[in-house]
């Protein structure tokens, strides 16, 4: 977990571009990441408020002897959290993406450019509930 839940929008920034300084080496394990949204959330997420993870990825889950990103989907939505998946590249796996949204009680969206992905995050932007309670 590179930033926990924070209103300190600086320190997030912070540690997004600090991410961009790292070599990646183009495996992608989504389970371990929704996985570790969740568990952050049940952990130090508060209870008053909407929960939402919004999964960015190539949606090529390529990581062996792990669950699929739909199955742990469920478990989120099982927990109250609502998952969005929102796929780029062109050799994006948009089939497993969508069924992980569905799983997890939300929206599939395919981001193939920078104009496209901005649309996408300003509409999930304006559905969420900021304050209930």
């Amino acid at each position: 977990l590179d930033s926990p839940l924070s209103p300190n929008l600086g320190e997030v920034r912070t540690n997004m571009t600090e991410m961009l300084t790292s070599i990646w080496f183009g495996g992608t394990n989504v389970t371990a990441g929704l996985r570790e949204a969740r568990l952050h959330f049940n952990d130090a997420g508060s209870d008053n408020v909407e929960k939402v993870i919004i999964c960015l990825t190539d949606g090529v889950h390529n990581a062996p002897n792990e669950d699929e990103p739909f199955d742990e989907a469920i478990t989120c939505l099982n927990d109250g959290i609502t998952v969005h998946t929102i796929t780029f590249s062109d050799g994006a796996n948009e089939d497993d993406m969508i069924l992980a949204a569905e799983n997890g009680g939300g929206t599939h969206s395919h981001a193939p450019d920078e104009e496209s992905l901005k649309a996408i995050f300003k509409r999930l932007a304006g559905s969420v509930a900021f304050i209930s309670k």
